[in-house]
C-alpha cells in the first residue's frame, strides 16, 4: 500500500482511497442493519480500521473505530461476548500509528472504561489488564517512521470550524502530521491500570478467582518490568508474589486420590478432572478468554512456573538472559517462597500444593 501511494499524486491518492473506505463503510452499514451479524460487523470495521492506519488517514480511522463502538454498545450484550468484542478493539487500536495523542488518548481511554464496566470481576480485572498495553506501544517491523514515511497529510483550513458530520467529510479532513506516529508511551498509566486490575481482584468473593487473577497480574508486571517501564519495580513484584504465596494458603486442597487438571494426563474414560472438586472451584477463576476449568492445583501450578522463570532470569538459566536482564533481577526475591512450595533451588521438582507433586 505505501509503495502505491508514493506512486500516485497526492490528490489522486486521497481520492481513491475515500472511495474505497466510504464503500466499505456503507456495505459493513447495511450488513449491520439488514443482518443480526454485529460481531462479524464489528471486526469488519476493526479491519477498516487497521487499513486505514496503514494508508495514513486519521479520520477515517477514528471512523471506523468509533462504529465499533456503536456496535459494542448497542448490540452486543452477553458478557463472554462482550470481553471477546473488547479485546479485539484493545489489540486493533494498539498496533495503531495513526492517531495523534488527543485521538488514540480519547480512544483508549473508552476502551479501558468499557473494559472496566464488564459484567464479572473476573473478566473486568483481564480487560483492565489487557488495556494497559494501550499505553505501552511497542515496536511494529515496518511501521515505524523513517526519512522516506513521513508523509504530509492535508486538512482545509476550514474544517476546524465545521462539525465532521459524515463519514465523506472525515474522509476529507487529512490532518497534516508525520506518519506513522512514534509509539505511545506512558509508564504511570500502566502502572495505575495493573493496580486497578488488582484492586478488582481483590474485590472478587471467589478466592481462587483472585488468585488466579493475581497470578495473570505477575505476568503483565514481569512483561513490563523486563520492557523497562520505569514504574515497574522490584518492589512492586516482590510485593505481589508475596501476596499470592499467602492467598495460596487459603486455597481449599484438592480431595484425596483428586485426578490432575491437565486433562491429557486422564486415561480414557477415567473420570473428568473437575468431578473431583467441590462445585464452588469449577470455573471459579475466569479470568482468561478461553472457558476451561481452573482448579486450584492449576493455579499452583501456573504460580510455580512464574517462579521458575524469574529464577532463571535471575541466575541466567534462562537461554535468553543477558546480563542486562540478570542486573534487572538482582532485587527480585522468590527464592523464600520457592522453598516454601518445596522448590529448593536447583531442584525440578518437589513438595506441592495440596501435598501432592507439582511438576
Amino acid at each position: 500500500m505505501q509503495r502505491t501511494r508514493r506512486s500516485l499524486p497526492p490528490d489522486e491518492w486521497d481520492a481513491r482511497v475515500s472511495t474505497v473506505f466510504k464503500f466499505i463503510h456503507q456495505c459493513t452499514s447495511i450488513l449491520y442493519n439488514k443482518v443480526e451479524a454485529s460481531d462479524i460487523c464489528l471486526r469488519l470495521y476493526l479491519l477498516a480500521l487497521a487499513a486505514a492506519d496503514e494508508s495514513g488517514h486519521e479520520e477515517l480511522a477514528y471512523e471506523f473505530a468509533v462504529q465499533a463502538f456503536t456496535i459494542y454498545e448497542e448490540s452486543i450484550s452477553e458478557s463472554r461476548a462482550q470481553l471477546q468484542a473488547i479485546a479485539a478493539i484493545i489489540g486493533a487500536l494498539q498496533v495503531t500509528r495513526v492517531f495523534g495523542d488527543d485521538n488514540y488518548d480519547t480512544l483508549i481511554t473508552k476502551a479501558a472504561l468499557h473494559g472496566a464496566k464488564l459484567l464479572k470481576k473476573g473478566q473486568q480485572a483481564t480487560a483492565v489488564a489487557m488495556a494497559s498495553h494501550l499505553w505501552w506501544q511497542m515496536d511494529v517491523p515496518g511501521r515505524e517512521p523513517g526519512e522516506d514515511d513521513k508523509v504530509r497529510r492535508r486538512r482545509s483550513p476550514l474544517l476546524s470550524a465545521l462539525a465532521l458530520d459524515s463519514l465523506e467529510q472525515r474522509a476529507n479532513s487529512l490532518k497534516s502530521s508525520a506518519f506513522p506516529q512514534p509509539p505511545y508511551r506512558d509508564g504511570k498509566r500502566v502502572l495505575e491500570c495493573l493496580q486497578k486490575a488488582l484492586r478488582i481482584a481483590t474485590s472478587s468473593i471467589d478466592e481462587l478467582t483472585s488468585v488466579q487473577l493475581y497470578c495473570d497480574a505477575l505476568d503483565q508486571y514481569l512483561y513490563y518490568f523486563e520492557h523497562g517501564v520505569e514504574s515497574i519495580s522490584a518492589k512492586h513484584i516482590n510485593s505481589l508474589v508475596e501476596l499470592i504465596s499467602s492467598n495460596l494458603d487459603s486455597l481449599p486442597p484438592p480431595p484425596a486420590g483428586a485426578p490432575s487438571p491437565n486433562p491429557s494426563s486422564q486415561q480414557r474414560g477415567g473420570p473428568a478432572p473437575h468431578t473431583a472438586y467441590a462445585p464452588s472451584t469449577i470455573g471459579g477463576a475466569t479470568s482468561g478468554l478461553i472457558e476451561g476449568v481452573n482448579t486450584p492445583e492449576a493455579v499452583a501450578r501456573h504460580f510455580l512456573a512464574t517462579l521458575r522463570y524469574i529464577h532463571s532470569r535471575k541466575d541466567g538459566a534462562n537461554e535468553a538472559t543477558t546480563e542486562d536482564i540478570m542486573r534487572l533481577y538482582e532485587d527480585v526475591d522468590v527464592a523464600s517462597v520457592l522453598l516454601k512450595l518445596g522448590q529448593a533451588q536447583g531442584e525440578p521438582q518437589g513438595q506441592s500444593f495440596g501435598g501432592q507433586p507439582l511438576r
